[in-house]
């Protein structure tokens, strides 16, 4: 490539980092403030650590899906705000996007029910509500990912198990150690929602390791 299309393309790649990071962090921040001032007048206590927690694992999952989704159904939009080449890309993987979209959408759906229930008498939902919306998300999105798996390339399941790999030693590290310490009288044991909206945030966080270390993050 000669000098002058390593000067077109650096500006280009930049330009569209600046946006990904601008409209992702915009995008969180702003859904995040809402939802919390939302539920906040519905009963949510928003001083239990764990619900918030696992509302904004909910939230990043239902955030991410709903990019990718915007992506894979316009083209054009998607080669801006998604890690891809160009619009082509985005119509070749559109299919598996859309899968993993729904994917995302279902997980976030089962998180947001169980941090809205609360087994005291500040709840925003129903148990019953919570627990059919949770057992639907887990049996939809195992299907959905038991059928997208048939259609991954190797790389992408090699980033699954690298990122589930991380996963399963960052929870032995935080909950086995905080368990640890509970049980030596340190400190209290977690709650469940904490083992749950913590779980999640570890894997999210693992795949964003996962994804960097490969330079799978840098702007194409």
């Amino acid at each position: 490539m000669s000098d002058s299309g390593v000067m077109h393309a650096k500006p280009s790649t930049t330009r569209k980092l600046v946006i990904q990071t601008v409209s992702g962090a915009l995008a969180g921040g702003v859904s995040m403030f809402g939802l919390l001032w939302v539920v906040d007048h519905r009963g949510f206590d928003v001083d239990r650590i764990d619900h918030v927690l696992t509302l904004g694992a909910g939230l990043v999952m239902a955030l991410m899906a709903i990019f990718v989704a915007l992506g894979a159904s316009m083209p054009r939009l998607g080669a801006k705000v998604l890690n891809v080449e160009d619009e082509a890309e985005v119509r070749y993987e559109r299919r598996d996007m859309l899968l993993s979209a729904v994917c995302m959408l279902l997980i976030a759906a089962g998180l947001l029910a169980l941090a809205l229930y609360s087994s005291g008498s500040e709840t925003v939902i129903g148990r019953d509500v919570s627990a059919g919306i949770v057992a639907i998300a887990i049996i939809a999105s195992t299907l959905i990912s038991l059928f997208a798996k048939l259609r991954q390339d190797e790389l992408n399941k090699l980033v699954v198990k690298e990122a589930t790999a991380f996963t399963g030693n960052g929870m032995l590290i935080v909950f086995g150690g905080w368990a640890t310490l509970a049980h030596l009288g340190y400190t209290t044991m977690f709650t469940p929602l904490t083992f749950v909206g913590g779980s999640v945030a570890i894997f999210l966080l693992g795949l964003f390791v996962v994804l960097g270390l490969r330079g799978m993050l840098q702007p194409r």
